[in-house]
């Protein structure tokens, strides 16, 4: 059987620890969608009359999400919990960054983070995203995965996380083993200090579903699953209607917020969804 290969070996490791430490609690949102669907499909039909690229639903969902968090710094903040003194902390951030998973030509998942999603436009996250995505099939997977866990590692040391001691050992063997040689000067596209927004849509096809649980990466406190878009009956003024869903897989650390502190953020992105207008 061939071994693990460097990514999975790092990407099994702290999900791992996410396991052992977080309390997971998980909610779906059924997002109604229906003219954000049909906005969709008119924009698309508009760009491709004019032979422009057209903004990928997957992303604007994305940015949708980020701007609906955008108010609440409690939800896309860092938290760190003292077992020996039961002393939670929280560290807030200035802006939204959105780990988004990223399915690699050779089957390999890879969370990619993208900064500052609430603080630029559609078509500028839109054209962020796609760069990234020219940019993946020269990506050294194991370097990227490597400095990330560096990084992860030095944070918690510096923040006084014994547990974090149990990385160190592994990490010199495998840079004296020469997977990586020198620091990387470029902003990092692999950090976990980012939300992690998955989308189990584009990777179903035809298929349909949606996440029942999602692993929460420490330090973050929440993590979103997309599910797949799909009709459903409602009934309108006493008469049957049909209504696009898309399921919203909200997991939660429990140790840090509850249920009622994630409602608002649901409301805010039911409202924006509903009156999303791409005039």
């Amino acid at each position: 059987m061939k071994s693990p290969d460097l990514a999975r070996r790092i990407v099994a490791t702290t999900t791992s620890a996410s396991w052992r430490k977080i309390p997971h609690v998980s909610f779906t949102l059924e997002l109604d969608c229906t003219e954000l669907v049909r906005q969709y499909a008119a924009q698309k039909q508009r760009a491709a009359e004019d032979s422009r690229i057209s903004v990928p639903l997957n992303t604007l969902i994305v940015k949708l999400i980020a701007d609906a968090l955008a108010p609440f710094p409690k939800l896309y903040g860092s938290f760190s919990y003292n077992r020996l003194t039961n002393r939670p902390s929280w560290r807030l951030s200035e802006s939204v960054n959105i780990n988004m998973p990223w399915r690699l030509p050779d089957g390999q998942m890879i969370p990619i983070i993208f900064r500052d999603v609430n603080g630029k436009s559609l078509a500028g996250f839109s054209e962020e995203v796609e760069h990234i995505r020219a940019e993946l099939p020269d990506l050294d997977i194991d370097r990227e995965m490597l400095f990330a866990a560096k990084r992860d590692t030095g944070r918690r040391l510096r923040s006084l996380k014994l547990s974090a001691l149990s990385r160190v050992i592994p990490l010199e063997l495998i840079r004296i083993a020469g997977h990586y040689k020198e620091e990387k000067d470029s902003p990092p596209l692999v950090d976990p200090d980012g939300v992690v927004v998955s989308n189990a849509g584009s990777l179903l096809g035809s298929l349909k579903g949606r996440f029942a649980m999602l692993e929460i990466i420490e330090p973050k406190i929440m993590a979103i699953g997309i599910g797949s878009i799909d009709d459903s009956a409602a009934v309108s003024s006493g008469a049957l209607t049909v209504k696009r869903t898309l399921p919203l897989t909200i997991a939660f650390d429990h140790r840090a917020i509850d249920l009622g502190d994630i409602v608002p953020f649901m409301q805010k992105l039911s409202e924006d969804t509903a009156n999303f207008n791409f005039e």
